[in-house]
């Protein structure tokens, strides 16, 4: 095959990429209410709509399946017979402190910013116009590779469900919504809820707590009025699978209200939720820093504080290492309650594993090495992707080794240079599987 020299084609073409990429960031598909032909909000369904627009442009076909879901191709070979790569189109809600326009694509000194340039439209897209270049180049497959959007990954991927109720599976799929190398495991996940009970009259002097508060991050502000004053609580936000890099509010709160506290058992409260969870990312606090070669440490998030009547609302998310159960973790917790305090499981996903020597994900992982020119092994993550829900299916890329904190946050961004370096990966993905031979 005569070399191809795919960085000046993506150089020449980058300009084509950039103006389609921005008719998908300028709709803000955060997830709204269902409609019958909308099952997760009209903005999320318009995103899908105008990708098969632009795929059709291309030359692809499209298939919206579900109203959720929508499948590209190159030709009509049955998924499952076929590669895949699924991405998502939804995006959580762009917040404040933006310093450019949230829904759309500013360039700025190398950078592109705008919400889900990197989380996940920017990457997902970078799939499809890879999968452009393959076909404008007419190279030979040996196999099918489709795409499918989705449009609910951030608020639980409830279209993956709707979509494989109507189709079969791809044979082996990645998605473009985590780090590189290739993720060959996800950690489990728990999302707990720690109710606490007080005496009427015990919560008079707290007010409700102000705020943005969401699952998908640490807060950064939040401010309540406690015997008249008001006080708040400053940090940084983070996502809530990196709180590492954050500094959460929830815990500058605490502190603040106990400078203005009189109640001994609301003082006792917020001295016990300091003392065991602020500033403890791997839950050493609470007795459950659990770890494992395979995976490495727990990752403890709290990332919502409310006051409802006469409780005190905590809620945490919980990153597990692929060995340990949630039985074991919930286990340690109730040894580590504040008297009075009720655990309500919310949510639980279970650890997902692909063995790291399938052949796909070491194509994949060698794709990754050769055009990084590195020598590194599939990785973990602690991060929940499609992977969970869609059989034979692993995350890859595109957030390079160190870049951390960046989705979900305000001027969300991807460099110009890793997009392109993004691209780049994903062309010779798809030649790498479809021209892999064997069966999982």
């Amino acid at each position: 095959m005569k070399k191809i020299d795919i960085k000046s084609i993506i150089d020449q073409t980058f300009e084509t990429f950039l103006n389609d990429l921005e008719k998908l960031l300028v709709i803000p598909s955060v997830r709204g209410d269902a409609k019958p032909e909308a099952p997760f909000g009209q903005a999320p369904k318009e995103a899908l709509l105008k990708v098969n627009e632009i795929a059709e442009s291309y030359g692809f076909t499209t298939q919206l399946i579900g109203n959720c879901v929508t499948m590209i191709a190159m030709d009509d070979t049955p998924i499952e017979e076929s590669f895949g790569i699924v991405g998502h189109l939804d995006v959580v809600a762009a917040g404040e402190g933006w310093d450019y326009p949230a829904y759309g694509l500013t360039i700025d000194n190398g950078r592109l910013f705008g919400r889900g340039v990197l989380d996940n439209k920017g990457p997902a897209f970078a799939c499809l116009f890879a999968m452009k270049l393959v076909n404008n180049l007419g190279l030979p497959l040996k196999h099918s590779v489709k795409i499918l959007f989705g449009s609910d990954e951030e608020s639980g991927s409830s279209d993956i469900a709707l979509f494989l109720k109507e189709s079969k599976a791809p044979k082996f799929s990645f998605t473009p919504d985590c780090k590189y190398p290739a993720v060959y495991a996800e950690r489990g996940m728990l999302r707990l809820a720690l109710k606490t009970s007080f005496e009427p009259g015990q919560l008079a002097e707290l007010s409700e707590i102000r705020g943005e508060q969401h699952p998908s991050f640490i807060p950064s502000n939040l401010s309540a009025t406690i015997n008249q004053v008001e006080v708040k609580g400053n940090g940084k936000k983070a996502p809530s699978n990196a709180p590492e890099v954050g500094n959460n509010a929830i815990f500058r709160l605490m502190e603040a209200i106990k400078q203005q506290v009189h109640e001994p058992r609301l003082l006792a409260y917020l001295d016990w939720a300091i003392s065991s969870m602020a500033h403890q990312h791997q839950g050493e606090g609470l007795g459950i820093a659990f770890s494992d070669e395979e995976s490495g440490t727990l990752q403890l998030s709290p990332f919502e504080f409310q006051k409802q009547d006469n409780q005190l609302l905590l809620k945490l998310s919980i990153r597990y290492p692929v060995t340990v159960t949630k039985h074991q973790i919930l286990e340690k917790l109730q040894e580590q309650l504040f008297e009075g305090t009720e655990l309500v499981v919310e949510r639980v996903l279970d650890s997902h594993y692909i063995d790291p020597t399938n052949e796909y994900v070491i194509a994949l992982n060698d794709v990754y090495n050769t055009v990084m020119n590195d020598n590194v092994s599939p990785v973990t993550t602690t991060g929940a992707t499609y992977a969970r829900f869609i059989p034979n299916t692993i995350a890859f890329g595109p957030s390079f080794p160190g870049q951390k904190g960046i989705a979900h946050n305000a001027n969300e961004y991807m460099d110009i240079k890793d997009m392109k370096k993004n691209i780049e990966i994903y062309f010779y993905s798809i030649l790498a599987l479809a021209g892999v031979g064997g069966k999982m």
